[in-house]
């Protein structure tokens, strides 16, 4: 298996050595929608497409002839692989509070995202950038605008080290 994306995989297989085939059988058994399979192919490489982020699937390539469809006798080989990590997406659910100091407290809620690393935070306002782990960030009243942007925005760091931004 190789080329794994967020959503597809390229798999290819050598032809064996010590059998004869007449063609190859594919079976993706929880691929989404319809499971993919592909019946009666020479192929020795497939891309498969459609595929839901950070989820693991299972294929079985299946060398199959004349006599393994007589007597239902096949070699088979058993692939599992997992797709990459889709990035966060949006913050949902932002609330604002004025506070008694004159402070404001942003609060919202994950984004929706599949995957089992932890997401981070970066809040951004009058040219300032802030790293946190919390669902919830509060300006103080120091602030001398007292009209601003702020930008929140999900992320994690992923297996090979990168960020990885929704």
């Amino acid at each position: 298996v190789h080329n794994i994306t967020v959503q597809s995989a390229t798999l290819s297989w050598m032809i064996p050595t010590d059998h004869f085939v007449d063609y190859f059988y594919i079976n993706c058994t929880n691929c989404p929608s319809q499971n993919f399979t592909l019946r009666h192919t020479l192929q020795t490489c497939i891309f498969i497409d459609g595929l839901d982020s950070y989820t693991k699937y299972n294929v079985v390539i299946e060398s199959r002839n004349n006599v393994s469809a007589l007597i239902g006798k096949v070699i088979s080989t058993y692939v599992q692989f997992k797709t990459k990590i889709k990035a966060p997406g949006s913050v949902q659910d932002v609330v604002t509070n004025v506070n008694s100091d004159r402070s404001v407290t942003i609060i919202w809620k994950s984004p929706h995202w599949k995957g089992d690393k932890k997401l981070k935070y970066k809040v951004k306002y009058n040219g300032n950038e802030f790293i946190i782990s919390e669902t919830h960030y509060t300006i103080s009243s120091s602030s001398t605008d007292k009209s601003f942007t702020v930008e929140i925005a999900g992320y994690f760091i992923d297996d090979d080290g990168n960020q990885v931004n929704g």
